[in-house]
């Protein structure tokens, strides 16, 4: 909720010390690998709260 109401801005300006700091390329790997574990999470808990069908 914090993060919505600050905006975009304040990840950018998190991000970027951080991208100098260890590369664009590995920030990159980092942001797909954590987005992935965040879609499979979400998909796991979808399914647990859906009834069992039949």
């Amino acid at each position: 909720m914090l993060i919505a109401l600050l905006g975009g801005g304040i990840i950018t300006a998190f991000s970027v010390p951080l991208i100098v700091q260890i590369g664009s390329l590995w920030f990159g790997i980092g942001t797909l690998i954590i987005t992935v574990l965040l879609i499979l999470w979400g998909v796991l808990r979808k399914r647990e709260k859906q009834p069992a069908a039949g």
